[in-house]
């Protein structure tokens, strides 16, 4: 199949996803999802709609205790797994094992932690930065969460959503890390922590 095709199929499966996801169908959002991402694994929309069915559908379950600890377990058992795949250059099928691992805690800390590092390494960036942009909105609170997203965002070039990051951070706990950007291409060396002594200082 042509690479235009592929994307155009892709993309009438994220469609059908989008409204599933409206009237609630997520087990069949998050299939349809899954459909476009085989086609178009590196189309950054596609993630982000697929991870924030994950996340939807995750909540809605509300599992936690004892069953998710097990869960969270066995997940974190397979990771190496995925590292012999990345060793052995099989990387779509370590991006693929993954998500899987994913699927039991979207918003675990040490399973998104595994996910970024896993997508770096078999050359996906959209699905780390959606990865995030989704997570951080799921948990706004999480301020590391939030500093790391900014770095990322810093280190791609995308300085008006490294500082928004940074600011976020800083507004929730002025201890933050400030944008470690060049103050002229950011606009944050109000972030700093000399600023702020500067600000707060008789």
């Amino acid at each position: 199949m042509a690479d235009l095709q592929r994307k155009l199929k892709a993309q009438q499966f994220l469609d059908k996803a989008k409204k599933a996801a409206e009237r609630g169908s997520l087990d069949i959002a998050l299939t349809l999802c899954r459909q476009a991402l085989t086609l178009a694994p590196h189309d950054e929309g596609a993630r982000r709609q697929f991870h924030e069915v994950r996340i939807r559908i995750f909540r809605n379950e509300n599992k936690g205790g004892l069953g998710l600890k097990m869960a969270e377990l066995s997940a974190q058992m397979k990771m190496g797994n995925v590292q012999k795949l990345i060793k052995q250059n099989k990387l779509e099928e370590a991006m693929a094992m993954a998500e899987e691992i994913m699927d039991v805690n979207p918003i675990s800390a040490k399973l998104n932690e595994f996910y970024f590092d896993v997508a770096q390494r078999t050359n996906h960036p959209e699905a780390l930065l959606s990865a995030m942009e989704t997570l951080a909105a799921a948990c706004p609170d999480d301020m590391n969460l939030m500093l790391r997203l900014g770095d990322t965002y810093m280190q791609t070039g995308v300085y008006d959503r490294a500082c928004e990051c940074y600011r976020n951070a800083s507004a929730k706990a002025p201890s933050a890390r400030r944008c470690r950007g060049p103050p002229s291409r950011c606009g944050t060396e109000a972030l700093s922590p000399a600023s702020h002594r500067r600000r707060n200082t008789p």
